[in-house]
């Protein structure tokens, strides 16, 4: 457990401290002032200040927040500026210059993700025989076999059913991983099934990724970041969906940060990749998520942004923070209640 909530810990910091990096470097790169950048969240450990900008380590080592001038509070004097800077604000900017910076976070998780699965293409991973489909009143449903299982000790279908046709009629043994268990099955291979269910009664597929060079890792890892970032898309939508036609049953599949160190924990006994496919997974949909136009989140700013544009004025700083604070609070609500119902899964 200890090394789960180390890694859902690494996990978090790269994920949230990579976002508020993509804001940071493209708020530099426009010529705003960013007042801090924190590596973590106060209460303040040590800061120092370089080139205007204030970097800080901080108590609470659950990634981190940038500071831009002018962004979310009212213009006025910064504590510890020194005297005669010229602070640019972000509300200066154009508004496609201010939507980049509120992208660049997602754009910065997108990125995460790609490396991510170029390194796990990179690498590789063992070849394994997964099933994917058990035929019922076969040998495979009595022996209590489940779709997911991964048979141990064989690198291909071919491989397994070759162990197979060589043991019909006889009581055989293997194990499968489930859910990172190793399981023990014994069954008996049938001499004549049904047509088509085949004589242990299970639909086999191979899975596994075979080492490539670099060049083809990050092509294949980009093609496989968009794939990875449709079906979040297409997943949130459908989530999104349902909650406003009052199917919250639908949340049943969210979960939360108790949820996701259960998860980190699984794959960390499985290998570096499979950590790092779930590295990607986590930041896609970060990334999505941050898109949705609400307070608080990326997407809100960017709406925030149109609603200035149209309307050739500023929003008041005030009602823009009350409007945040509102979504903040509606977001923490949600994963409070996401976070009860995830302990007791556990329990």
């Amino acid at each position: 457990m200890l090394s789960a909530i180390v890694a859902a810990i690494v996990f978090l910091l790269i994920l949230v401290i990579g976002h508020e990096l993509g804001h940071f470097l493209m708020a530099k790169l426009m010529g705003v002032t960013v007042l801090e950048f924190g590596f973590g969240f106060p209460p303040k450990i040590v800061s120092k200040r370089f080139k205007g900008t204030e970097y800080s380590l901080n108590t609470l080592p659950f990634g981190g927040f940038v500071r831009i001038y002018g962004e979310k509070e009212a213009l006025r004097p910064e504590p510890g500026v020194e005297p005669g800077t010229t602070l640019v604000s972000f509300k200066d900017l154009s508004a496609p210059k201010q939507v980049l910076i509120a992208v660049a976070g997602i754009i910065m998780n997108l990125l995460i993700a790609w490396v991510a699965l170029s390194v796990v293409f990179m690498i590789g991973t063992p070849s394994t025989v997964v099933v994917t489909a058990v035929e019922p009143n076969s040998p495979a449903a009595a022996a209590k076999i489940m779709p997911g299982d991964e048979i141990l000790n064989f690198n291909s279908p071919n491989a397994f059913n070759t162990f197979i046709d060589k043991n019909l009629g006889h009581q055989i043994s293997f194990e499968v991983n489930r859910d990172s268990k190793q399981i023990d099955i014994e069954v008996s291979p049938r001499s004549n099934p049904p047509a088509g269910e085949g004589h242990l009664g299970v639909v086999l597929a191979g899975a596994g990724i075979a080492k490539e060079n670099v060049f083809s890792s990050i092509v294949d890892g980009a093609k496989l970041t968009a794939e990875t970032t449709a079906l979040v898309g297409m997943a949130l939508w459908e989530l999104l969906a349902g909650l406003a036609t009052g199917h919250w049953g639908v949340l049943a599949g969210v979960t939360g940060p108790v949820g996701i160190v259960s998860i980190v924990g699984q794959a960390t006994t499985q290998g570096i990749p499979y950590l790092l496919y779930l590295l990607s997974l986590i930041s896609v949909n970060l990334a999505i998520i941050n898109i949705v136009p609400f307070p608080a989140l990326d997407g809100g700013r960017i709406i925030m942004i149109g609603i200035e544009k149209v309307f050739g004025r500023k929003i008041e700083p005030k009602i823009e923070a009350w409007i945040n604070g509102i979504g903040m609070l509606l977001l923490l609500f949600l994963m409070v209640l996401i976070t009860i119902r995830d302990i007791g899964r556990l329990l």
